[in-house]
């Protein structure tokens, strides 16, 4: 009797684990599918941001090009108007001049 009560109770205790394994694995099959998920959204974002990224250093050059041409044409016009500022002072010199040998 004690050895048939023990092999029921080994059973029993058998058929809860393995029912407790079947749950363990379907909870880990749930938890995987959700990572799995998740892990897919990351990569979806990641994505994206890799993309914003790469349009945004395309934009970057593109701006700095135009920067670099800005500064150029605005050198150049600096020297221009320094030039023409010489060019006054000259001309006012020679009008300063002209004044004092008519008068």
């Amino acid at each position: 009797m004690k050895l048939k009560l023990k092999k029921t109770k080994l059973f029993d205790l058998k058929r809860k684990f393995v029912s407790f394994k079947i749950f363990l694995f379907y909870n880990l099959n749930l938890i995987l599918d959700e990572l799995q998920e998740t892990n897919k959204g990351l990569r979806d974002d990641f994505q994206v941001v890799r993309t914003t990224v790469q349009t945004l250093d395309k934009e970057k050059d593109r701006l700095c090009g135009e920067i670099d041409l800005k500064s150029e044409e605005n050198l150049h016009l600096t020297q221009e108007i320094n030039s023409n500022i010489r060019r006054i002072e000259e001309l006012n010199m020679m009008v300063a001049e002209l004044q004092t040998a008519l008068e």
